[in-house]
């Protein structure tokens, strides 16, 4: 019964408080919030504090502007292998006349 009443006494205290309680029951220890996202990011790894839509936008706009710098790295890749291919060529004409 002792144990029920000193949590019942711990979360009225919460409650009436913006604090969070921090360890076990037998030796709650009451630590003072500034505010409620603080109290679930210090709580929590696992929160976020954007919208889960606003990250899943932002997400997609990365992918297409990943595949979009893909796309330009590969024609600028071809770009260089065809110039580098047209040096070679003029080179060996160069040597074949000189």
């Amino acid at each position: 019964m002792c144990d029920f009443f000193r949590m019942h006494c711990v979360m009225q205290t919460v409650m009436r408080s913006n604090c969070v309680h921090v360890g076990s029951v037998e030796n709650a220890e009451v630590v003072p919030c500034t505010s409620h996202t603080a109290a679930i990011s210090s709580e929590h790894s696992y929160s976020i504090l954007k919208n889960p839509r606003t990250l899943k936008r932002d997400a997609a706009m990365l992918a297409k502007q990943l595949n979009s710098c893909k796309k330009k790295l590969k024609t600028t890749q071809q770009t260089g292998r065809r110039l580098q291919r047209r040096v070679e060529l003029l080179t060996d004409v160069i040597t074949a006349l000189g």
